[in-house]
């Protein structure tokens, strides 16, 4: 089986520098796109939590690997990540995902 990021990169004709910049905006709520790429162009660091499961959710190929790998990072510190919620959401990146494997079938 194709891993996730294989699957992306063919439906999106992208290549894989380009997966984890556009998985994390399409994860993020959507008031937080611009703030989002702001801050992937200033200080990547910031994500490095989201970019952890990402680059876990890349190596999957089924949506139950999916959750699986999203649930050994539920990690909300601080007041941007847990009040505010500027991070990836578990429902977008599910919502996305599931998309994306869907089409593949």
């Amino acid at each position: 089986m194709k891993r996730f990021q294989e699957i992306w990169c063919e439906k999106q004709g992208l290549p894989k520098e380009a997966f984890e910049k556009k998985v994390l905006l399409e994860g993020l709520p959507r008031r937080y796109w611009l703030l989002g790429y702001a801050v992937w162009l200033l200080n990547r660091s910031y994500f490095s939590i989201d970019l952890d499961i990402i680059r876990q959710v890349a190596e999957s190929t089924t949506m139950a690997e999916i959750k699986t790998g999203y649930s050994n990072f539920q990690v909300v510190k601080g007041f941007m990540r847990g009040t505010l919620r500027f991070r990836i959401t578990k429902d977008r990146l599910f919502k996305y995902t599931s998309q994306i494997l869907a089409e593949n079938k």
